[in-house]
């Protein structure tokens, strides 16, 4: 099974591949099939959600990269903006009715790419195994971290692909 193409197809074997991932606690596919889906509909919740998951320097899921990403963290502060405005208004209504801001679709695009330049996917291509049994380790993590507390923020963010996944 090529990696890239299973992403791609996002059929059943797509899911499959991504729940391998959650279960063996290699995230960066995810992150990359997630990228894919924010790139066809860019949103101010999936951007939050994508950052503060995988890349923010205490991530709770920090993909693999060499260093920290400046200019992602830099490009995601008028983006935390909109969002404070967007959570504000829900609370005190509407303020000044400035739109919110639309995201680029192409904000997380490099570190992809990164991702995938550093051959992490054609490594778990090679371990791939749809009857993973999970260690303590693994088990704790998609337990305790993924179902309760991933999962569901970027469910809500709009990535309702993954509801399934783990």
């Amino acid at each position: 099974m090529d990696v890239l193409e299973a992403l791609e197809r996002r059929g059943k074997g797509t899911l499959d591949f991504l729940d391998y991932c959650v279960r063996s606690t290699q995230l960066e596919p995810l992150f990359v099939f997630l990228v894919q889906e924010y790139r066809f509909s860019p949103t101010v919740p999936k951007a939050i959600a994508l950052f503060h998951t995988f890349c923010a320097p205490a991530a709770i899921a920090k993909v693999s990269t060499d260093a920290e990403d400046e200019q992602l963290q830099k490009a995601m502060r008028p983006i935390t903006v909109t969002w404070t405005r967007m959570q504000a208004a829900l609370v005190f209504g509407p303020g000044n009715g400035i739109p919110p801001l639309a995201p680029p679709s192409t904000l997380f695009d490099a570190l992809a790419e990164k991702i995938l330049r550093a051959g992490i996917l054609g490594k778990l291509r090679r371990n791939y195994c749809a009857g993973l049994k999970m260690n303590r380790v693994q088990q704790h993590f998609v337990e305790k971290i993924w179902q309760p507390i991933i999962r569901p923020h970027l469910v809500a963010a709009g990535f309702w692909r993954i509801a399934e996944v783990a």
